[in-house]
């Protein structure tokens, strides 16, 4: 009888893993601490794309069933190769390249700005999904959109435009996030889906600050994406620890479902919307230095709202010309608010925390920075030391419907306030009285009743003489316009314009108030009770007679006078009248009757003004014609006194030719309007 024939073996599972580990290596990899396969351009050119197992298993079916001598296979030979092709293509490290940025058509070194063609070796895993054009520079409408969703503000046009450049390329290392605020139709969504669509809705998580914070699973959808956006928040009354994680490039813990835990630091800019203040968890300076908050207050009429996603479309390459074409440095000193920062965003920032924190409020409200250390103000132990801080804010506080801090709590929190977020030269100290020791804080005053020394909201959104110029070159990208676009062969996109609207403003940069007068502010009496104290009502004890209580002159001693707010004057702050001048040359140059009548109406205003010295009324030089009384008046600098006005308080020049309705311009602002001379009440000498 003939031998029977040997049945001939099916392959081992580790001889097939080993074959298509070397045919799959240059587009099939397994990350390990994802638990995660990825081909190579399966679903995109040039990119890495993640894979279900489940098609990894279908793939290796394919395989096998090609073999003939692999009939009769079974799930757990297909899992037992999968398992094995894993460790073949192992990739432990699976990092991008840094100094590119990914098309469809290349990859763009961002050093040379030149085009290079995909690579498996590149291990990139997102593209933006479109073409490089280095040829597109029409951006115009979109530059059109951003000077009407901004009012022509240049300020808050380059940090917009300066975050879509982070975007990009990535610079979460500056550890900004962009909060842009304001009422519903303004713009806010039409610029979140303008940075999506520019850095492509497949890079881009959106989410909610609820889910980051307190869904395990959210945050690992954040891992590896360029953006997050929480375009329309509300507000948020947890702990922000996780957002702050995220926006400060600390260590994440994430997870995704059946998979097991682990740890990123995310790499990309964040994006948050919201109608109102949303960080009422925090006020703690760490949030306040990552938020770059941008107001949008240009309301678009409901019949004229309309979808701008398709017009922006077409100029999405120009437009990533023009950011890509502005400095780092332009970018980290624009985003940090270095060298030319805008006043809007940081008036704005104060604003929305002055309604969220009543500590804040207080502040803008009740304390004026001297700028020395001299001057002191008891911060006091319970809300019953009459005198001091703590029972100022706790009075007040308690009287608008707020709850108050705890004293513990009172003082770290105000020093945060004053030293880190608003720049204040401030330092917490004890007294010299031996006896009580109690501690003072130096740097500041009570803001009295007649004090016009500027509120922090206005002083962070006025000019100071000394800010910084920006780093910008000094030419204009285009001659004649009043709008930052060019194309991408400008050297950095950001030249000096002559049409800038917002000034330079920083928080430690900010307009100081006259400092007090030595000889009542010096803490040199170890028993003298403090300059400013108050009540516990929260009034002022120590009051002025005369306006303009805030600059001191070494002979005001005989004019402050203490007693109770319900014991004051009146009669003490009105002007005296005075008769008008009659000498020769008063009104001369003035044509006619009108002119003359016109030049003493002026004249006798100018003379009610109190001497800031003795209190009393002076009579200043006599202007000669009108054009020299005119000229004195334009010197000076107003503030707008009429409460029906939207206006009221606001600092303004006089531009028109003055008479019973003139035209004033508000300094540090675009535009000008009329309003009544009467209601300009001069605040300089």
């Amino acid at each position: 009888m003939a031998p029977k024939k040997s049945k001939a073996e099916p392959p081992k599972p580790s001889e097939i893993a080993r074959d298509l580990a070397e045919r799959y290596r240059p587009f099939l990899s397994y990350d390990p601490d994802l638990e995660q396969w990825y081909r190579y351009e399966a679903k995109t050119d040039g990119m890495w794309s993640p894979e279900t197992q489940h098609h990894i298993n279908a793939m290796l079916q394919a395989e096998l069933d090609s073999k003939s001598d692999c009939a009769g296979y079974n799930a757990g030979f297909v899992r037992s190769v999968r398992e094995l092709l894993q460790a073949y293509l192992l990739v432990s490290d699976w990092e991008e390249p840094d100094g590119v940025l990914p098309f469809r058509n290349g990859v763009l070194n961002l050093n040379t700005m030149q085009l290079h063609g995909h690579a498996p070796s590149n291990r990139l895993l997102w593209s933006l999904p479109r073409d490089y054009d280095p040829t597109a520079t029409d951006w115009d409408t979109i530059g059109d959109w951003l000077d009407y969703a901004t009012g022509g503000d240049r300020g808050l046009q380059k940090i917009l435009l300066c975050f879509l450049n982070a975007t990009l390329k990535r610079r979460a290392d500056l550890q900004r996030f962009l909060h842009l605020t304001g009422p519903g139709g303004t713009g806010k969504g039409t610029f979140t889906r303008l940075a999506i669509a520019l850095i492509g809705q497949q890079n881009t998580h959106s989410t909610s600050l609820s889910a980051i914070c307190s869904d395990k699973y959210d945050l690992a959808n954040c891992y590896r994406k360029r953006l997050v956006a929480l375009p329309d928040e509300d507000t948020f009354h947890g702990g922000l620890s996780k957002f702050k994680s995220l926006t400060g490039q600390d260590p994440l813990r994430a997870e995704f479902k059946f998979k097991s835990a682990f740890a990123f630091t995310y790499d990309g800019m964040v994006l948050v919307g919201s109608n109102f203040p949303i960080f009422s968890g925090d006020h703690s300076s760490g949030m306040s230095r990552r938020a770059l908050v941008v107001p949008f207050t240009k309301t678009v009429p409901p019949g004229q709202r309309k979808n701008l996603d398709r017009a922006f479309q077409p100029e999405l390459s120009a437009l990533t010309n023009f950011v890509l074409s502005i400095p780092d440095l332009e970018v980290t000193d624009v985003l940090l608010q270095l060298s030319d920062p805008t006043p809007a965003a940081i008036a704005q920032t104060w604003e929305y925390r002055m309604r969220s924190d009543n500590l804040a409020s207080w502040v803008n409200d009740h304390l004026i920075p001297t700028d020395d250390l001299n001057d002191w103000v008891f911060v006091g132990q319970t809300r019953d030391d009459a005198g001091s801080l703590y029972a100022s804010y706790s009075a007040i506080t308690l009287a608008t419907g707020g709850k108050p801090r705890s004293n513990r709590e009172f003082s770290p929190a105000l020093m945060d306030l004053l030293s880190n977020q608003l720049g204040w030269e401030v330092e917490l100290a004890r007294s010299t009285d031996s006896t009580s020791r109690r501690k003072v804080l130096r740097g500041v005053r009570v803001r009295m009743e007649y004090d016009r020394a500027p509120y922090p909201i206005e002083a962070l959104g006025e000019t100071p003489a000394h800010a910084k110029p920006s780093i910008s070159s000094t030419e204009s990208i285009r001659v004649g316009s009043d709008r930052i676009t060019g194309s991408p062969q400008a050297p950095s996109g950001f030249e000096g314009d002559p049409y800038r609207i917002s000034d330079p403003i920083t928080l430690s940069d900010r307009l100081i108030a006259q400092k007090s007068d030595p000889e009542t502010h010096r803490i040199t009496d170890p028993q003298k009770q403090p300059s400013n104290p108050y009540p516990v009502s929260g009034d002022p004890v120590i009051r002025s007679t005369y306006p303009l209580a805030e600059n001191f002159s070494e002979g005001k001693n005989a004019h402050l006078t203490a007693e109770i707010s319900d014991d004051q004057n009146p009669k003490t702050f009105e002007p005296q009248p005075f008769a008008q001048h009659q000498e020769n040359g008063a009104t001369a140059g003035a044509s006619d009757e009108a002119g003359r009548d016109r030049v003493n109406e002026l004249l006798s205003r100018i003379r009610s003004m109190p001497d800031r010295a003795s209190g009393d009324h002076v009579k200043p030089p006599k202007p000669k014609t009108v054009e020299e009384l005119n000229a004195q008046i334009k010197n000076r600098r107003y503030r707008l006194n009429a409460p029906k006005h939207k206006r009221n308080g606001a600092i303004v020049r006089v531009i028109g030719q003055p008479g019973e309705k003139t035209r004033v311009e508000e300094c540090g602002k675009f535009g000008s309007f009329v309003v009544d001379f009467a209601h300009l009440e001069p605040i300089d000498e």
